[in-house]
């Protein structure tokens, strides 16, 4: 199933959202050391996972629902 240009579009954003998470992450760990960094580096990462599992719910085809089958009526005599 392709993807729309929409859902390319929100799942390129939470990538990026995701890889500023982490290159944060690593220049706080390397270089800062700060307490205020690192507060916002949670908060990024929960709005990241947050988002991603909403993208993925989203995107999910949804399910064939079964259609009752239905009887062929007798012809009356």
């Amino acid at each position: 199933m392709m993807k729309t240009t929409r859902d390319q579009k929100k799942l390129i954003s939470i990538t990026v959202l995701g890889i500023v998470t982490v290159v944060l992450a690593a220049i706080n760990r390397f270089f800062l050391d700060n307490i205020v960094v690192s507060g916002i580096i949670v908060t990024l990462s929960i709005i990241f996972f947050v988002a991603f599992i909403w993208f993925k719910i989203k995107s999910r085809s949804p399910a064939v629902k079964a259609q009752p089958k239905q009887r062929k009526q007798k012809p009356k005599k």
